[in-house]
């Protein structure tokens, strides 16, 4: 693929080996539960750079919240999608998304933003603060 036109930032190359080495990992889980706590249950949460959705999405989606998925790894969309076939996912870069056309009662980018340049971090979470 491209380079310049790589929206998934490097990871739509490497999707597979991300997939194997994340499921194997829990890091973020133990927080992003805590976080989802001040959430009320079953309530909506948009997941930006989502990745396969192991293993944050799951966690959240175990725990009964609907989760929403935005990612630009096109591999790594359908991956979620086949594990989560409830949970609406997006192929396209989060600078870019309107984000289903709704809003969300919480919003999840973990590792995503330092991929980010500091102006798309800015936009980014003043658009996230809207949705």
């Amino acid at each position: 693929m491209n380079a310049m036109a790589d929206r998934s930032n490097g990871y739509e190359a490497i999707a597979g080996e991300h997939m194997v080495r994340r499921e194997q990992r829990s890091i973020g889980v133990d927080a992003v539960r805590q976080w989802a706590r001040s959430l009320a249950p079953g309530t909506a949460i948009l997941d930006l750079g989502c990745g396969h959705g192991i293993p944050l999405a799951k966690a959240l989606i175990d725990d009964g919240f609907v989760v929403h998925g935005i990612d630009a790894s096109p591999v790594m969309v359908a991956a979620f999608g086949r594990r989560f076939p409830h949970s609406p996912a997006s192929c396209e870069p989060v600078e870019e998304s309107r984000y289903f056309g709704r809003s969300f009662d919480g919003v999840l980018a973990w590792g995503l933003m330092f991929l980010l340049t500091e102006d798309a971090q800015r936009d980014l979470i003043g658009r996230s603060r809207r949705c």
